[in-house]
């Protein structure tokens, strides 16, 4: 792989410095707090241990940790009356086999009998020291559950739905989070992700362990795609939130997705102080890639003899003060096949400016394979019972087919046809320090840095004759969280620095005076301070208000140095208001603005004399509404079930929204330009039940209203035919259902999934530009999962995507690839 110097980064790193070298000054530390011994009224019914803690944190404002593995499937006699926060706690914990053990004022550890202490040591109550895994504070302590007591918009993507169906592609990560998908999903190993209908060009940020990738690619007419490259088999979880974000996340206007990589808890079992776990899985429906240049398709494999597998070995510790882990994984797969079932819509001609798709029924999908090795260390330190530092380290490197878009339409003369296999490589590494006194409510205070080194060799590229790409990223954030009582209510005070510096790398080819570079050749810079404070001036009331101040500068690199710098600022203020009339039920209304600043591919990249640079570009900005209800109950219909419920109704509104236009008086030339607006409305559902036995999941978004607006006073469903962002445009409506039961004293798991989407919103997309993306029909598809626990903590995993092997094309496809066909995988998991 090539690999290519960045010069001197002295000047571009002139505010970083600084910034980074800044100093917070708190107030003086205050010892505040719930007193053990303060008597609180509770009125806690019988009922899930879950939910008995959650009301427990609400109403004794104590902060619980624990392992939601222990307390999974018990059940309270609950609590009644005026004591003690510690005296209710033992009520409620009665008859559970649990214990627990105050850290502070305000916390407390809950852990099952059997749980060694930490260094083998017991303390005087003979309680149980756990690490602090989930966290309450009037919350349940589960992740799964914050999206369903967050005030805004919010999924996480937990690890079991991670191994419920092995995703074949990244993106696929994504399927049943309602309002995110991952566009042209099977043209490489890269997430290009989109939140409500924004993607592209850095408008959702997204990062891998905090690390930001800001690597993009250029698609031909097709248009730009971000990349991202993240193993799944590395993954812990995965979370998302929606929009413009009040803290940590410059530049994102979209929302922001965070992968979350494997940590020594996710290893190591209860009780124990080491740990060891070998996976191992196998799939069908694919074939090793052919040479290059073949156009003629294999016969498709039967059941399990594809060339499709994977496996990852991970070891850990967790002692009283060290956590550490060091995982290596494999996965390799060859091309996969489309379905036969074709529907109507889905037309297989070659007229250019038809929605074609390709390859026909069965065949084989070319330059769709991957061959891919990831490695993953954390180390983590914890000392003086309140300090934390986390240094880690993921290699990530692929070998694999990527499909260009212009080169794959039917009508293109090298179409259907295998091509030279594209390579990648990501070294992220991290920091992260953390000071949270339990004595001291004023601090809670938080470190990051990060940097990302990206190198990319891409066919898409090497065809045109180019050489590789890159970028180095680098950044970091500090925080603090000050919470204390004031005369009007309880008040919670985030204030915070984040800084984010790109370096972009990119071969060129000259001819003549023209300078063309597969990728942008610049550095931009950003930065942020923010502050936001939230107030319960009543019991059932919340009320925030904040603001983040956003600056950037972005200057060209070698040939690109001669245009001008660039630079911008504003203040986004951003207020919300949260109802909470019953335990566990919210209404909430957010207004929130953010700041895009132009991404280095549209202020310092130039095409040759296809794309140039316009100097007069914009900045967008966000304004967006959200009015919401969350509820989050137990044992509603049955004794230990849960209810999950989340609507949100949202109006996002973008100034300065940036397309690609023409060229002022330059036939065939274009430009980055902005237009007045871009509108996107619509409502978002998710729910689910759990019974214990049986459980359900569902989601759905539909948009009412989707426009592009030239000028404040003409919009159209769709952006100008020259434009890329029409690709962006999602379905008018997509979700998805998962139902399934439990059997065998919860070894046994069964359950399917349907995913389903509309066509493109707007309906069919005129033509008339040679960019204007195509409408695909709608789908359905179904997939069946299960799982076996056969003890002895060995672990299977089966399922089958695509049951009906239907043919589709994914949403949000950028040309008409299709999905893979009817798929089998089987994965085996030991855990010493």
């Amino acid at each position: 792989m090539g690999h290519f110097a960045f010069g001197s980064r002295a000047a571009g790193y002139r505010r970083k410095i600084a910034l980074l070298s800044a100093t917070i000054v708190f107030h003086t530390a205050l010892n505040a707090g719930v007193a053990l011994a303060q008597a609180v009224t509770y009125s806690i019914p019988a009922g899930a241990l879950d939910g008995a803690l959650t009301r427990f944190g609400i109403a004794s404002g104590v902060q619980v940790l624990y392992d939601s593995s222990v307390t999974r499937g018990l059940r309270t006699s609950g609590v009644q009356g005026q004591l003690a926060s510690n005296a209710a706690l033992a009520r409620i914990l009665a008859g559970t086999g649990l214990s627990y053990r105050f850290t502070g004022a305000n916390s407390v550890t809950i852990g099952g009998p059997s749980k060694p202490l930490a260094a083998g040591s017991a303390t005087a109550e003979g309680s149980t020291v756990l690490s602090p895994i989930n966290v309450t504070a009037g919350g349940s302590g589960n992740p799964r559950d914050t999206p369903y007591e967050t005030p805004g918009s919010s999924s996480y993507i937990s690890a079991e739905q991670l191994n419920r169906i092995t995703a074949t592609t990244a993106g696929d990560v994504f399927v049943g989070t309602p309002g995110v998908i991952s566009a042209g999903g099977h043209v490489g190993t890269s997430i290009n992700p989109n939140i409500r209908g924004l993607q592209g060009m850095g408008r959702v940020t997204t990062t891998v362990d905090g690390a930001r990738q800001s690597t993009s690619s250029y698609r031909g007419y097709i248009g730009n795609r971000d990349e991202v490259y993240v193993d799944p088999d590395m993954l812990g979880g995965v979370d998302i939130s929606k929009g413009p974000s009040s803290g940590v996340g410059v530049g994102g206007i979209g929302g922001a997705i965070n992968f979350r990589t494997l940590e020594a808890r996710d290893i190591v079992r209860e009780g124990h102080e080491y740990g060891v776990r070998l996976k191992t899985d196998i799939g069908s429906n694919t074939i090793s890639p052919p040479a290059a240049d073949t156009r003629s398709s294999d016969d498709r494999p039967a059941f399990l003899n594809g060339d499709a597998w994977s496996g990852n070995v991970a070891a850990a510790t967790t002692q009283e003060n060290i956590d550490f882990i060091i995982a290596y994984s494999k996965r390799r797969n060859g091309n996969y096949f489309a379905g036969t079932k074709v529907p109507d819509g889905v037309t297989f001609g070659t007229t250019p400016g038809v929605a074609n798709a390709a390859p026909g029924p069965g065949s084989e999908v070319f330059n769709t394979s991957q061959d891919t090795s990831s490695v993953l260390a954390k180390l983590t330190l914890r000392w003086a019972d309140d300090q934390s530092l986390e240094l880690g380290f993921n290699r990530y490197n692929s070998r694999y087919g990527e499909i260009n878009e212009l080169q794959f339409q039917p009508w293109a003369p090298s179409g259907q046809a295998q091509h030279d296999l594209s390579e990648i490589r990501v070294d992220t590494y991290t920091a992260k320090y953390r000071y949270q006194p339990q004595d001291n409510p004023l601090v809670d205070f938080r470190a990051n840095a990060w940097l990302t080194d990206l190198n990319a060799d891409s066919n898409t590229v090497k065809v045109n004759g180019f050489g590789g790409y890159g970028d180095l990223s680098a950044g970091g954030d500090i925080s603090n969280t000050s919470r204390f009582d004031t005369p009007i209510g309880a008040l919670t005070w985030e204030n915070g620095l984040e800084i984010v510096n790109e370096n972009a790398k990119s071969s060129t080819l000259v001819s003549g005076t023209l300078y063309t570079s597969p990728a942008p050749i610049g550095v931009r810079t950003m930065e942020s301070g923010y502050t936001k404070a939230t107030l319960k001036p009543l019991d059932w009331v919340s009320l925030s208000a904040g603001a983040r101040y956003d600056h950037y500068d972005s200057r060209g690199k070698d040939y690109l140095a001669a245009y001008p710098e660039k630079s911008g600022q504003r203040l986004s203020p951003n207020i919300g208001i949260t109802l909470e009339p019953a335990v566990g039920v919210q209404f909430y209304g957010l207004y929130t603005e953010g700041y895009r600043p132009p991404s280095l591919r549209e202020s310092h990249w130039n095409y040759g004399w296809l794309l140039g640079i316009n100097p007069d570009l914009q900045p967008e900005l966000a304004k967006n509404t959200e009015f919401g209800v969350n509820i989050l109950k137990d044992g509603i219909f049955l004794p230990g079930d849960s209810l999950r419920f989340k609507a949100a109704l949202f109006s996002n509104n973008y100034e300065n929204y940036i397309v690609r236009g023409p060229a002022d008086g330059i036939n065939n030339r274009y430009k980055w330009d902005n237009i007045a607006a871009a509108h996107y409305r619509g409502v978002e559902l998710s729910a689910s039940y759990d019974t214990g036995t049986y459980f359900f999941d569902g989601n759905i978004t539909n948009y009412t209203r989707i426009e592009y607006c030239p000028t404040s006073s003409t919009c159209t469903p769709y952006a100008s035919g020259l434009d890329y962002g029409g690709s962006y445009v999602p379905p008018t409506y997509a979700g998805s259902i998962t139902a399934g039961f439990r059997a065998f004293d919860d070894a046994l798991t069964v359950g399917a999934r349907l995913q389903f989407a509309s066509e493109r919103s707007g309906g069919k997309i005129a033509t008339g530009g040679i960019a204007a993306p195509q409408t695909w029909p709608r789908y359905q598809v179904v997939d069946l999962f299960g799982s076996y626990d056969f003890g002895n903590d060995l672990k299977a995993n089966v399922s089958v995507e695509n049951l009906f092997d239907r043919y589709y094309i994914g949403a949000l496809s950028s040309i008409g690839v299709a999905a893979p066909g009817r798929t089998f995988k089987a994965s085996l998991t030991k855990t010493f």
